[in-house]
C-alpha cells in the first residue's frame, strides 16, 4: 500500500439512527421544549397536590380546632378558625383538582395529543389568572392596605407574607408563560396529532 493510497478502502457502512414510532409517523423529530412544557407541567401539578393536601390539612386543623374551642370557650373566636378553616379546605381543594388536570395535561402532552396541548393551555391560563390575582393581593398586603392571613399588626410579618405570596405568584405566572411560549409556537404545532 503506498502512501496516498489510505483512503482507497471501502467505506464502512454508516449506523442508521434509530426513530421512534412516533417519530417515523409524524416525519418530524421531537422538539425538546414540548418535552420540556410536558415535563414542568408535570411538575406543576405534583407541587399544587403538594399545596392542596398542605392546605386540606391546614384546613381540616382549623376547623377542628374551632370546634373545640366553641364547645371549651377559648380565647380564640371559633368562628375565625372555622372560617380559616373553610377557606383552606376549599383552596386545599381547589389546589388537589388542579394538580389532577395538570398532571393529567402533562402526560398527554408528552404523548403529543393534540387535546393535551389545548388542555394544557387552559390550565395555563387558569395559573396565570390565579397568580395575577394572588400577587395583586400580596401587593396589597405589603403594602397595608389588607391584613395578611392571621394578621396581628405586625408590619414586617406583612412584608414576609407579601414577599412569599409574590414568589409564588410569580412561578405561576412564568410557568404559564412558558407554556403558552412553547405551545402556541408554530413549529412546535406540528408534532401534535
Amino acid at each position: 500500500m503506498a502512501w496516498d493510497d489510505w483512503d482507497d478502502d471501502e467505506p464502512r457502512p454508516r449506523r442508521m439512527r434509530r426513530f421512534d414510532v412516533d417519530d417515523l409517523r409524524q416525519g418530524t423529530r421531537q422538539s425538546g421544549a414540548v418535552t420540556g412544557a410536558g415535563v414542568v407541567t408535570i411538575i406543576m401539578g405534583a407541587l399544587s397536590l403538594l399545596c392542596g393536601g398542605g392546605f386540606g390539612i391546614c384546613g381540616l386543623f382549623c376547623a377542628g380546632a374551632g370546634a373545640a374551642a366553641r364547645q371549651q370557650g377559648n380565647i380564640i373566636p371559633p368562628d375565625m378558625l372555622e372560617n380559616y378553616g373553610g377557606f383552606f379546605l376549599a383552596w386545599g381543594l381547589f389546589h388537589l383538582a388542579l394538580g389532577v388536570c395538570l398532571l393529567i395535561a402533562g402526560i398527554v402532552t408528552l404523548q403529543r395529543h393534540n387535546w393535551g396541548r389545548t388542555f394544557a393551555l387552559i390550565l395555563a391560563g387558569i395559573v396565570a389568572c390565579i397568580g395575577l390575582v394572588q400577587f395583586g393581593f400580596f401587593i396589597m398586603v405589603g403594602m397595608g392596605e389588607m391584613g395578611g392571613l392571621f394578621d396581628n399588626g405586625d408590619p414586617d410579618e406583612r412584608i414576609g407574607q407579601a414577599v412569599v405570596g409574590c414568589m409564588h405568584a410569580v412561578i405561576y405566572l412564568a410557568y404559564s408563560i412558558f407554556v403558552y411560549i412553547v405551545l402556541l409556537n408554530s413549529h412546535n404545532k406540528e408534532e401534535f396529532d
